[in-house]
């Protein structure tokens, strides 16, 4: 079987790192092959864009590009971390669609994938782009906030609609 996963690979954070990591090793322990989406988000990857700033409010937005500068010196470990993931093609929002044929299952997560003020509200991280729903299942998936905001809660409803498996 050959599974991909959707997580924060690409983020200098220690437990998102060390998240993405071990549920790769369990899985290729259990004989179970597996990439990591390198999935391009604009949002994430990007954090001085306007609509950043917009979503997050002033404060955070300076106090994220504050925390950046002074975080950089880890920047290369993380590097040197994440040669340790075996990786997709890099994909984007506009490219995504095109792997759903490589691979057997989907597994987003795992913390705050579904938190769209972390995200951009961006439906990728619910695996939109999987067409076949036997093929996407949740792994400690979460939204990381109190409660979905009612103005959202008929748009992730038909998003998790689409799962086969939530653990």
């Amino acid at each position: 079987m050959k599974t991909a996963t959707l997580t924060f690979h690409n983020t200098n954070n220690y437990g998102a790192a060390l998240q993405c990591y071990a549920l790769q090793k369990a899985l290729t322990d259990l004989g179970i092959e597996n990439d990591i989406i390198d999935y391009e988000s604009d949002f994430l990857n990007k954090p001085y864009k306007k609509e950043v700033l917009k979503e997050k409010g002033f404060i955070r937005y300076c106090l994220g590009n504050a925390y950046a500068v002074i975080r950089s010196p880890r920047n290369r470990r993380f590097k040197e971390f994440r040669e340790n993931l075996q990786l997709s093609k890099h994909v984007t929002k506009g490219t995504i669609n095109t792997i759903e044929e490589q691979y057997d299952k989907f597994i987003v997560g795992s913390d705050q994938v579904w938190n769209g003020s972390l995200v951009g509200y961006d439906d990728t991280f619910f695996l939109k782009f999987v067409h076949n729903q036997s093929k996407k299942l949740s792994y400690s998936a979460s939204f990381g906030i109190k409660s979905v905001p009612s103005s959202l809660e008929e748009k992730y409803k038909n998003l998790l609609d689409g799962f086969d498996c939530y653990c």
